[in-house]
């Protein structure tokens, strides 16, 4: 099993011209790098659709886009944390 870390961004398509979404870092693992990364992207579908986090989403449709993403050990994996987002909401502007 490998250990990685993802930096997420997650777009809200139903804003329109107003930039709304959220930045996010977080763990997962797998045996490869992309299996991670999908197991990772639905479970971020999961939070932000009926999660802790649907509130900011309300509900609407939106698209994860990973921007990076990196190998990481055993012990960096279980002292990193695995929670939390920055929200961007541009139309509030």
């Amino acid at each position: 099993m490998k250990f990685f870390v993802f930096r997420v961004e997650g777009i809200d398509l139903a804003a329109g011209a107003d930039r709304r979404g959220f930045f996010t870092t977080r763990r997962a693992f797998g045996t490869t790098k992309e299996w991670a990364r999908q197991r990772l992207l639905k479970k971020l579908r999961k939070e932000f659709t009926m999660g802790n986090s649907s509130a900011f989403m309300r509900g609407n449709d939106f698209d994860l886009h990973v921007e990076d993403g990196w190998e990481i050990g055993l012990m960096e994996y279980w002292r990193s944390p695995s929670r939390g987002s920055t929200l961007y909401d541009e139309g509030d502007t």
